[in-house]
């Protein structure tokens, strides 16, 4: 395997990422062309000058390295004006490393209960978050872990018999699809219970921020923390939080954030800007993504996401402003 960051025992990070941005100006020839568009001529020696794609990019090219074949691709969502981001995998045992090492640095538990409330993913055939959960149910979940739509009475009569089986409870869902739920089935969940939104108000009701949105689900489900993940189709890596604000990202990603009117000006800390990402595990597509999510990266690595920038284009997965 090429420059695998799940191997990776140095400390020097930097350096990494640095081999990563001459392997891709020499062979990815999407983000290669981008470079010369951008006239960036420069030998970066830190990470944060390594000039980051546009995340729109994925919705007009291929991004990968043409020399080896994806094995599949995952699709984000979209409107009828919009075309979906299609994010070409070639090695799934970097995702499958990604997903599953990530996971266990976070949640404790050598098996889960994974009840997924994912509307709108499910009916996508190419959703990457729904390939995670599902091999997370393959790696660490019981025999008693689904998928649910619009079952609400058929997730309530699961989280019971969990509970009646003294299970640890993963119960992740859309936002609004948890908001409605709470909403139809007030439950006392064990303290145990790892409940996490995945964001996307996608319209349904009127959007709430995420302070809000956990703080009623804590009191409808008799919990003291709800979690959250940041994750999207462009990316192999996740981040999670269990404070509603702060992100942790895994070892082999670096989140950094530049200037709303200038992609090229890295902010001071804890300033607002658009975030960037480097994701290791990207490593035959492109692993410099800049986003179109306004947020604060602190002097820890942790970030905190805010919104989006007003110009783009609304995505149904990610709808929800905190």
């Amino acid at each position: 395997m090429l420059f695998s960051p799940f191997w990776q025992n140095s400390a020097d990070w930097n350096t990494y990422f640095i081999e990563l941005f001459h392997f891709h100006k020499k062979y990815n020839p999407v983000y290669a062309h981008y470079l010369k568009l951008i006239k960036y001529n420069t030998n970066p020696q830190h990470y944060t000058q390594i000039p980051t794609l546009p995340i729109t990019l994925f919705r007009k090219c291929a991004v990968h390295i043409p020399t080896f074949k994806p094995v599949l691709h995952f699709e984000s969502s979209s409107t009828t004006q919009s075309t979906p981001s299609k994010h070409y995998v070639i090695d799934l045992e970097y995702y499958h490393r990604s997903i599953i090492k990530h996971f266990r640095s976070f949640f404790t538990a050598e098996k889960y209960t994974f009840l997924c409330l994912l509307p709108g993913y499910l009916e996508r055939p190419r959703a990457s978050l729904v390939y995670m959960m599902k091999y997370l149910i393959e790696q660490c979940g019981t025999q008693h872990s689904g998928f649910f739509i619009h079952d609400f009475e058929g997730l309530k009569n699961s989280i019971e018999k969990a509970i009646h089986r003294q299970e640890s409870i993963f119960l992740i869902g859309v936002a609004f699809a948890l908001l409605d739920f709470a909403v139809k089935y007030p439950i006392a969940l064990p303290s145990s219970t790892i409940v996490m939104e995945t964001g996307g108000m996608k319209g349904r009701r009127k959007e709430w921020v995420r302070e809000e949105l956990h703080q009623f689900l804590k009191q409808r489900f008799q919990i003291q923390t709800i979690y959250a993940e940041y994750g999207m189709t462009e990316l192999l890596s996740q981040a999670y939080s269990y404070d509603s604000m702060h992100f942790h990202a895994p070892a082999w990603m670096r989140v950094y954030a530049t200037e709303i009117n200038d992609p090229f000006a890295v902010t001071s800390q804890k300033s607002n800007g658009v975030l960037n990402i480097i994701d290791a595990a990207n490593v035959y597509s492109c692993p410099f993504i800049q986003t179109q999510d306004i947020g604060r990266v602190h002097e820890s690595g942790i970030f905190e996401v805010l919104g989006r920038l007003d110009y783009s284009e609304l995505r149904g997965c990610n709808l929800m402003y905190v």
